[in-house]
């Protein structure tokens, strides 16, 4: 069985943690990096008919910063014997991350998340809740410890915690 994984990242930590978390699997894995630079462009729009150029400026400039994102991914990757493959979208990250893995064969996606209070989740949701709610396939998150949760268990090192919501 063909095991690919989708690994979204934006270059913060857990994101990276995410990367990391798969790059340390063993087995054999494809795994592909998906930046989805979130510019969202409706038909007839007045930020398309006004300012089109600023639009083009800023998928310019979001692509730019997935290349860093993606050379940065790839060479620690190279580090761990493994090679990976890279892609770019544009539009909102949920819609993107589940329709990628749902038309090329994606068996799991691993995306990283910051903790964040019961508040802040019902205010402002979350996107590994909202590419669960999506996915047709199991989603792994890797979540990371915010500085405040670090300094009150008495350790030194910050280390990811792993969750997964699967369809059997």
């Amino acid at each position: 069985m063909n095991n690919s994984i989708l690994v979204p990242v934006n270059g913060i930590p857990p994101t990276i943690a995410a990367l990391n978390h798969v790059l340390t699997l063993e087995g054999s894995h494809e795994i592909t990096i998906l930046q989805v630079c979130p510019i969202i462009e409706r038909e007839e729009s007045i930020r398309q008919t006004v300012i089109p150029d600023a639009i083009g400026e800023q998928r310019e400039a979001s692509r730019r910063t997935a290349q860093q994102i993606f050379s940065k991914a790839t060479d620690y990757a190279a580090e761990h014997d493994v090679t990976v493959d890279t892609e770019i979208k544009s539009g909102h990250p949920a819609d993107q991350i589940s329709a990628y893995a749902a038309t090329n064969g994606i068996t799991r996606i691993v995306i990283g998340t910051q903790e964040q209070s019961l508040f802040s989740r019902i205010l402002r949701g979350s996107l590994p809740d909202e590419i669960m709610k999506r996915s047709s396939v199991p989603v792994t998150t890797i979540q990371m410890p915010t500085e405040s949760a670090t300094k009150t268990d008495n350790t030194d090192q910050k280390r990811p915690l792993t969750f997964s919501r699967g369809i059997n």
